[in-house]
């Protein structure tokens, strides 16, 4: 399952043009009940990578099909 919940995320960032890791911030960043998040970037690529989140605003329809993939795959890693 956790494979299929990677793919289906992957898939999703490449069609925005971002990375996974920037998909993944900006829906954690853009919940309004989220006053941080922690990264645990190792090298100053990672670094630029992740503050890229930062800019990126998630359409109503890019946070549906978010919730879409989560659905059918609610806890790929118990």
């Amino acid at each position: 399952p956790a494979q299929q919940a990677i793919a289906g995320y992957v898939a999703l960032a490449r069609e925005l043009d971002v990375s996974p890791a920037q998909l993944a911030l900006a829906a954690v960043i853009g919940k309004p009940f989220v006053s941080s998040a922690l990264t645990g970037q190792t090298s100053l690529v990672q670094l630029r990578e992740n503050l890229g989140a930062l800019t990126l605003q998630l359409s109503p329809e890019t946070l549906a099909r978010i919730e879409q993939i989560h659905a059918l795959i609610p806890n790929p890693a118990p």
